[in-house]
């Protein structure tokens, strides 16, 4: 009897132990060289590219590179309606191409998209990949990938130091009454638990009215973060919080009157128009909209808030180009702003879900002039994310017609300033893409999508932090069958990746300041001993870090104060196991995260 109680016990244990599964991706890793020498002369020029991960599509761009200043309200695209102002342009970008794992190659003729030999010069190119073959991943049964709860993925602290894991705010209650507060429940998901296990899931609570949008941490202190909530009276509240896990987060009161910046919203927070959405606008700026989507508002206003005091810093009007209606030169009927926004080195993205408008802007320009701020448009799209090119559009010029544009629900930037939305009711594709001046790259399928009927692709966003989680975080609305239970959240890996292209070497000048840089290990798989080489830009404390596929740091390899230059260090793993492993370098602000194999 005691035997078969012990080999129950072990059962029990074994399949505690089957079933605890962290998500582990296969993430994507595009690198190519850096510099690229081509003599302009109508020859193919040939360019290695290295796949690590995953295999995947990889499409190559060719930008020009340096000469934003002379590129002043350029239209171009369908009928004039993209338009780029002080930012490089695409002057060439190919189909994707299907590349396995380990060394490849890309091929450009050094013509442009129109045909013509490019002259000799600098320029720079892109390469952009995702995984065209593999089906998504489930990262979490438990948060749903729902397009209109506006969820954010964190990599980072507020002093800039890397997560030991990457951080998923959800909303479960995501809105509560316009004319009476109600709590809202946030719920945080630490991306590599395991995807099926509730108990990992952590919550808090707050009091608000219609709340759909972005948690927000601020950039200042730990624990603590901003909402921005809409009342029925026409008022829109930005608040500040104290994070309290598994309970009820703390209003801040001495941030702005009384713990919350109000000002007057166009609009009431029905169903239809409670579309305002809230991010982060620059440094120390937040900013919410003054906007709707049903074309009932005759403001669309950017609302930049001081993220220290609570305070307005200023306002940008966005309404020549969001809300009037004109001819379809300018794009026609909008959907009287942006309710979708994302911010990334400095670039403020916006678009609408209902609509094909999408805008770019600097949040470190003069906010007084259009012509400093604006860094790329599209009106009616520039052939991605609006159909009224087509010859049996129902309505050419109404940007908001269902018939003439898909549902955009999100809008998501990586690092390199390509853009990702999800495609609505539009068949067998999953995203839209465009490059980082808003050219038009086409919609793209990831495996296993079908044309299901009016399939709800409302979801998709970058993680590109250089953690070991980077890639899509999307839904799993594929259009097959329904019983297939496609909640929560899922992944596929992408990378990008910019070097540059010139007739001659690039001059390197020896008496300038270093950048921090970190290279991969060396030899790598390893046992048990491997070099890791990096770089400072100026003197101070530097430490290196490993970590477990866990998030558990297993090793201190450096601390303490260096000069700046060029730096090696040696790591013996003699006492640990075979796998995969993350080193971190951190110097001041910046820090890198690798990965690496030891070999057992």
């Amino acid at each position: 009897m005691k035997k078969i109680s012990f080999a129950v016990f072990t059962l029990f244990l074994f399949s505690s132990i089957v079933f605890a599964v962290e998500f582990v991706p296969s993430v994507m890793k595009v690198s190519a060289p850096e510099n690229v020498q081509y003599s302009f002369n109508g020859n193919e020029l040939t360019i290695p590219v290295t796949l690590t991960g995953t295999r995947g599509s990889i499409t190559l761009l060719v930008f020009t590179k340096d000469q934003a200043d002379n590129i002043n309200m350029v239209r171009n695209g369908y009928l004039g309606w993209h338009r780029v102002n002080k930012i490089d342009t695409c002057i060439y970008a190919g189909s994707p191409i299907p590349m396995d794992i380990g060394s490849n190659n890309l091929y450009w003729s050094g013509k442009d998209n129109d045909g013509k030999q490019v002259p000799d010069g600098v320029y720079s190119y892109y390469l952009w990949g995702y995984d065209s073959f593999s089906e998504r991943k489930l990262v979490t049964r438990f948060i749903d990938a729902a397009a209109w709860k506006n969820d954010r993925l964190v990599a980072k602290d507020y002093q800039g130091n890397m997560l030991a894991k990457p951080v998923i705010y959800g909303v479960d209650e995501w809105s509560s009454g316009g004319d009476e507060q109600g709590p809202i429940s946030r719920t945080k998901w630490i991306i590599g638990s395991d995807p099926e296990d509730e108990a990992n899931i952590e919550t808090t609570t707050y009091m608000a009215y219609y709340d759909i949008c972005k948690y927000t941490p601020s950039p200042y202190e730990s624990d603590m973060f901003y909402i921005f909530t809409t009342d029925n009276n026409l008022f829109g509240h930005v608040r500040k919080y104290q994070y309290v896990p598994n309970g009820e987060s703390i209003l801040e009161t001495s941030w702005g009157t009384d713990g919350e910046f109000t000002f007057s919203i166009q609009t009431g927070a029905g169903w239809w128009v409670r579309t305002q959405s809230f991010d982060y606008g620059g440094d120390d700026l937040l900013v919410a909209t003054n906007t709707d989507h049903q074309g009932i508002s005759t403001v669309a206003d950017l609302v930049f808030v001081d993220a220290q005091d609570g305070t307005e810093a200023y306002r940008i009007d966005l309404s020549e180009w969001w809300i009037s209606i004109e001819s379809g030169e300018a794009g026609g009927q909008q959907s009287a702003g942006p309710n979708r926004l994302d911010y990334r080195n400095g670039l403020l993205y916006m678009g609408s879900h209902s609509c094909c408008w999408k805008e770019v802007i600097d949040t470190t320009a003069d906010p007084t002039d259009e012509e400093e701020y604006m860094r790329w448009m599209n009106g009616n799209g520039d052939y991605t994310g609006d159909l009224n090119f087509l010859e049996d559009a129902e309505m050419p010029w109404v940007c908001n017609d269902y018939n003439s544009n898909p549902f955009m629900y999100q809008i998501s930037a990586d690092n390199n300033g390509f853009v990702c939305f999800p495609c609505f009711d539009m068949g067998a594709v999953s995203f839209g893409l465009m490059a980082p001046d808003g050219t038009g790259l086409g919609y793209h399928a990831f495996a296993g999508d079908s044309a299901g009927e009016r399939e709800d692709k409302g979801e998709i966003m970058f993680l590109c932090d250089d953690t070991a989680y980077d890639g899509f975080y999307t839904d799993n609305n594929t259009g097959v069958s329904e019983t297939i239970n496609k909640s929560g959240y899922w992944f596929e890996a992408c990378d990008s990746f910019k070097g540059v292209i010139s007739s001659k070497p690039v001059a390197v000048d020896a008496d300038a300041p270093a950048a921090f840089t970190v290279g991969q290990n060396s030899p790598n798989p390893f046992n048990p001993s491997t070099t890791i080489n990096f770089t400072t830009e100026v003197d101070g404390n530097v430490s290196i870090e490993v970590f477990n596929m866990a998030g558990q740091k297993v090793a201190t390899i450096m601390s303490g104060f260096i000069t700046a230059g060029n730096h090696s260090t040696t790591w013996e793993a003699s006492g640990l196991s075979g796998g995969v492993y993350f080193y971190t370098v951190k110097s001041g602000n910046a820090s890198k995260t690798m990965k690496m194999t030891l070999l057992k």
